[in-house]
């Protein structure tokens, strides 16, 4: 009855997983990029190495880039800064490459927020 009822749950997942057991997925996935048990650890490691970063500093810089402010935010960083209590400037690189209204408008924007700071890294005259 054992046997039989582990047949039942063997068939349930490989039908479920296309016909593939579970254990042939996660083999298929080492040979389709075997960088990937190594990119996980190296996350972990930047994650660990961030949070005491965040831990050890008064103030942290959050770059943004001009063109997208909003697309180079991240939120989860914010929240742990915030959670830490330390306090977070926004920085806006590379005003150059936008209009100036379109800069003073995002600093204007982002300034409701966190302390905001117009970056230009040419020096054009």
């Amino acid at each position: 009855m054992q046997e039989v009822q582990a047949n039942v749950q063997k068939y349930e997942e490989e039908k479920a997983f296309g016909g593939l057991t579970q254990a042939e997925i996660e083999e298929a996935q080492t040979l389709i990029d075997p960088n990937q048990k190594q990119m996980g650890q190296s996350r972990k490691a930047y994650v660990k190495e961030l949070k005491k970063v965040i831990e050890n500093a008064d103030v942290l810089l959050q770059v943004l880039d001009a063109r997208d402010p909003l697309g180079c935010r991240c939120k989860e960083i914010e929240h742990e800064v915030i959670n830490a209590g330390k306090k977070l400037i926004f920085i806006v690189n590379k005003i150059d490459l936008v209009p100036p209204e379109n800069s003073r408008a995002w600093q204007k924007y982002l300034r409701r927020e966190f302390p905001t700071v117009l970056f230009r890294a040419t020096k054009q005259t």
